[in-house]
């Protein structure tokens, strides 16, 4: 989701009190907010100013942080560089640092960047002070020791924002944010809480994709947009039978305990969708499932499905030709998918990520080569 477009970087030098040093402009795609070529130095802060901006937000002629250089565990961000108001926290400006414990931002600061935290493991908390409203995309990714976050009055993020923050237990969604952007809690494998708030509107895919321990979920009638596999997904690897491997996405409903929902919201038919309000029984079957994936899923196992076997008989045939080409059609016309997902992965024969008229013509020629005794070859 680009929750803003990108304009022109303006190269004009930085008018400031400090020392001042040719600095390479890293400028985020999403992101309104022009800058001067030139980062000037305050303390173990690299800083420019933003001389532009038509987000709607106001960061015009205030300090973008462009770097942290110190080794401090506790970080207090000033509010102000040589009286000029810190109102952004620039693309990679903190990333990487291993070092940092807590961050306190002032309540001056309207916009985070892109990767602005992201890959600082040691991190375990931050505030959102009542001037923040942009979270741009992968912000605080993989910052795996961040226990909790509040979005606060936060209006606009991007994607993967909280990506593979493993501590988070608990999400409360601030009813400020109309839209909750792609991945934003992907792999949060300890998140056990996860709600919605009144004012919340859009749902993206992949938000709670990987979150084996949730058990709860309430979402607010204001919610009227909720992106196929957006809640309650997990990976899901299996063997086809040539040796080779793939990976589908399945329901991930076993640990969900309480579902809460307004009577015919988008929320309940999302919920029939992928049979949280029904009990679960479509089971596969298996062979033993070991390593990695099964401590992360252990109520599901890995199937082996022969690749092109599109009504899962174990023959590959005609048949499952004319099912994949009905179910092509099918989808043309705006029609849901038949199929389970790992279903429909599995005849994708020719690995383009879609299931098409080409796939049906690989699978009848299998079937010709199997049929007059000879060894078929996928394409």
């Amino acid at each position: 989701m680009k929750i803003l477009k990108k304009t022109a970087i303006i190269l004009t030098a930085a008018i400031t009190m400090g020392s001042i040093t040719n600095m390479p402009i890293s400028q985020d795609e999403n992101c309104d907010t022009v800058i001067t070529a030139y980062a000037a130095n305050y303390g173990d802060y690299e800083y420019s100013i933003c001389n532009h901006s038509d987000t709607g937000y106001n960061t015009k002629d205030t300090c973008i942080i462009t770097k942290y250089n110190g080794s401090a565990e506790t970080v207090t961000i000033p509010s102000t560089i040589n009286g000029i108001k810190v109102g952004v926290i620039g693309d990679n400006a903190f990333k990487g640092n291993t070092k940092i414990k807590k961050v306190i931002l002032p309540d001056t600061v309207i916009d985070l960047q892109s990767y602005a935290f992201a890959n600082c493991t040691n991190l375990e908390s931050i505030n959102t002070p009542d001037s923040l409203r942009v979270i741009r995309s992968s912000a605080f990714e993989n910052c795996t020791s961040l226990k909790s976050f509040d979005f606060n009055k936060v209006e606009l993020v991007g994607w993967y924002i909280l990506k593979n923050c493993q501590s988070i237990t608990d999400m409360y969604i601030s009813g400020t944010l109309k839209r909750v952007g792609i991945g934003a809690f992907e792999q949060c494998t300890n998140l056990r809480t996860l709600t919605f708030a009144e004012g919340v509107e859009i749902i993206d895919a992949y938000v709670a994709l990987d979150t084996p321990a949730l058990e709860k979920i309430t979402i607010a009638e204001s919610v009227v947009e909720i992106s196929r596999l957006a809640l309650c997904y997990a990976t899901y690897h299996f063997k086809y039978d040539d040796g080779t491997s793939g990976t589908s996405l399945v329901p991930d409903i076993d640990n969900i305990k309480e579902y809460n929902f307004v009577p015919g919201s988008a929320a309940e038919q999302y919920g029939i969708d992928i049979g949280i309000l029904e009990v679960f029984e479509s089971k596969l079957e298996t062979e033993t499932m070991s390593g990695e994936m099964a401590n992360k899923f252990p109520s599901f196992v890995i199937p082996t499905i022969k690749k092109g076997d599109f009504d899962n008989n174990s023959v590959v045939d005609a048949s499952d030709a004319s099912a994949v080409l009905a179910e092509y059609a099918a989808v043309q016309t705006g029609a849901e998918p038949t199929k389970a997902s790992l279903l429909v992965t599995a005849s994708d024969v020719n690995g383009d990520g879609k299931l098409d008229s080409s796939d049906a013509s690989l699978i009848l020629e299998y079937y010709a080569a199997v049929s007059t005794g000879k060894t078929p070859l996928w394409e």
